[in-house]
């Protein structure tokens, strides 16, 4: 009877296991399935070129999350993932909307300026040869180009940089205007995300 019984909690685990495999798979299923949706379709298959993406659209994605979420977070899906329901493409929604996107568009012409006044220099360039090859990457294969805004710290600070050359080659009556403007960008942008990411950690 002892044996019969061994042999049954056996029986019982290995079922138990069978089930717990078969879930598993299942979860990996459903990923997969997710992570194909929300990765957008590759140019081509293969061991990389699955990672590339060309229906992600890219005006959409440069606004909303490239120069958008990646400098300024969306109050709707904080820190969420697109591999669990946040959808790709989220826009700005608050009644404060046009400050979200006068900020973007006043830190992106900044950007523009700044290499304009820093494209001599060797540093900026080799700087801006990363930056570009990131683009590359990101907007051109659409590698990760999804969630690119996770992968800020590759290529965002080129702006600081390129803001701080502008900076050193205005005049001191338009250095002290850039740093007034500068200030008030920081300020703003400290207390948006932080409040976001506040909400976010005490919800």
């Amino acid at each position: 009877m002892h044996i019969a019984q061994l042999k049954a909690q056996a029986d019982s685990v290995n079922r138990a296991n069978r089930q717990t495999g078969e879930q598993k798979k299942a979860v990996v299923k459903t990923f997969r399935r997710k992570r194909i949706k929300a990765q957008g379709t590759p140019i081509t298959h293969g061991e990389f070129m699955n990672w590339t993406d060309i229906s992600t659209p890219r005006i959409e994605s440069i606004v909303e999350n490239l120069f958008g979420e990646s400098i300024q977070l969306h109050e709707n899906w904080v820190l969420g993932d697109v591999f669990h329901g946040r959808p790709v493409i989220i826009a700005y929604s608050t009644p404060m909307k046009w400050a979200n996107y006068t900020i973007e568009a006043l830190i992106f012409l900044l950007f523009v300026v700044g290499i304009a006044a820093a494209v001599r220099h060797r540093f900026f360039l080799m700087v801006g040869s990363w930056f570009l090859l990131d683009m590359f990457l990101h907007v051109g294969l659409g590698f990760g180009l999804n969630e690119v805004y996770i992968m800020a710290a590759h290529w965002a600070f080129i702006i600081p940089i390129a803001i701080g050359y502008l900076l050193s080659a205005s005049p001191a009556s338009v250095r002290r205007k850039l740093r007034a403007v500068l200030l008030a960008l920081t300020f703003f942008l400290w207390m948006y995300n932080g409040s976001l990411l506040l909400g976010y950690i005490f919800d």
